[in-house]
């Protein structure tokens, strides 16, 4: 059994990232019903740690249109990350753009 907080604790959070830090995607990523809107979620080396990395929209639809639409074709991608600002639920919150 997982603690709530061990997993959680996987995810890559805007917090932790500096503008050009890259991960690689080693998971196929897949839909994570757990979450209410149902984001894509990969498993990614970050850091030299084993990782858990969420697309939203906006970085799903950057990673098709990069590497195609079949998720199976990310992995081995590295990827760049940089921190900026975004709306969350009606609040402007640090969000992770590719």
């Amino acid at each position: 059994m997982v603690k709530v907080k061990d997993r959680l604790g996987q995810f890559i959070k805007a917090g932790e990232v500096k503008d050009g830090d890259k991960l690689v995607i080693t998971g196929e990523p897949e839909y994570d019903d757990s979450f209410d809107n149902l984001p894509m979620v990969a498993d990614v080396e970050y850091n030299g740690e084993q990782r858990k990395f969420i697309f939203n929209a906006t970085n799903e639809a950057l990673m098709s249109e990069h590497y195609g639409g079949e998720t199976s074709q990310w992995v081995g991608k590295s990827i760049v990350l940089y921190k900026t600002k975004v709306n969350f639920k009606g609040e402007v919150k640090d969000g992770i753009r590719i």
